[in-house]
């Protein structure tokens, strides 16, 4: 299965989705994973085509397993791999991750704690990666989650490395606000020809 596969998909019951992983994802999670894998293709559409060959990847928020499905497609095809991370405070999140055998079939591996906190570890120890997603990110009203996924970011992502945010419009408001301070700073408009509902999405190249 490919990216464009679950973003060209018409509804949840498209013949396209037939995946072990997706297949057994609840209607929200599946619907979630569809619009992950359109705002990808999304980005590469609009100049940022190198989204695609990115092999070391982190999952910022990965929830019940969504964006990193997505983003294990990705990886899958990069050969690559994802670092989905949550905070153990979203009780059901792992169980949902282990039902759907999300690690067991893409390069995905969970990891459950402060997602600033690992990011920030990995880049002291120099690590480097070359995508980190905020998918469904926040909500972050005021823009301080922003602003410290912004700082972890830049201190972990390799040159010419990206940060892409997607989220509700009013949590976009603020990461926008906070973007806007940054060099680098791309909106992304939804576009027409894609099925899904878009939210404005935020690209951040590192230098």
């Amino acid at each position: 299965m490919e990216l464009s596969e679950v973003a060209g998909a018409y509804d949840l019951d498209d013949p396209r989705l037939a995946q072990p992983v997706i297949g057994s994802m609840d209607n929200m999670t599946r619907y979630c994973a569809m619009l992950a894998a359109s705002r990808l293709l999304a980005c590469a559409r609009a100049g940022y085509s190198d989204v695609l060959k990115a092999r070391k990847i982190i999952d910022f928020g990965t929830g019940s397993g969504a964006s990193a499905f997505s983003l294990g497609l990705l990886a899958q095809q990069s050969r690559g791999s994802v670092d989905a991370l949550e905070l153990n405070t979203n009780l059901d999140w792992a169980e949902k991750i282990e039902q759907t055998g999300l690690t067991r079939h893409l390069p995905v591996r969970v990891h459950d704690g402060d997602g600033l906190q690992w990011i920030s570890s990995r880049a002291q120890e120099g690590e480097r990666y070359d995508l980190i997603a905020g998918c469904w990110f926040g909500p972050d009203y005021t823009g301080d989650l922003a602003r410290g996924l912004l700082t972890a970011s830049q201190q972990a992502l390799a040159s010419g490395g990206l940060l892409i945010v997607y989220s509700d419009l009013p949590t976009m408001k603020s990461v926008q606000n906070v973007c806007n301070e940054e060099p680098g700073y791309h909106l992304i408009e939804g576009q027409k020809d894609v099925r899904l509902y878009e939210p404005d999405m935020v690209v951040i190249r590192q230098p």
